[in-house]
């Protein structure tokens, strides 16, 4: 008749416990935390673009200020230079 081998029952590590629950509680918090994160990070990339848009109508609005303010100053150079140009041709056929 075989005896039954006498198993010692085996002392449990508290730490091994701890890290059990920390990996059941890490696989809960991976399962429910993406879909709340990839919706915050949406809304986010959402405002960012917003902001975005709104800069870039403020800078285009200042850039079609810009052109009109140069345009005029445009004028006003080529106005100087044929001035400088006709004083120029008018000494120069003055001296010969």
């Amino acid at each position: 008749m075989d005896l039954p081998e006498h198993k010692e029952p085996r002392c449990r590590d508290p730490d091994q416990d701890a890290r059990s629950r920390d990996r059941v509680a890490e696989v809960h918090t991976a399962k429910e935390s993406p879909r709340g994160e990839r919706d915050r990070d949406r809304q986010r990339e959402r405002r960012r673009d917003a902001k975005d848009r709104e800069k870039e109508k403020l800078k285009e609005k200042h850039r079609e200020a810009e052109k009109s303010h140069s345009r005029g100053k445009d004028r006003e150079k080529e106005k100087d230079r044929r001035a400088r140009k006709e004083e120029l041709r008018q000494t120069v056929a003055h001296h010969n």
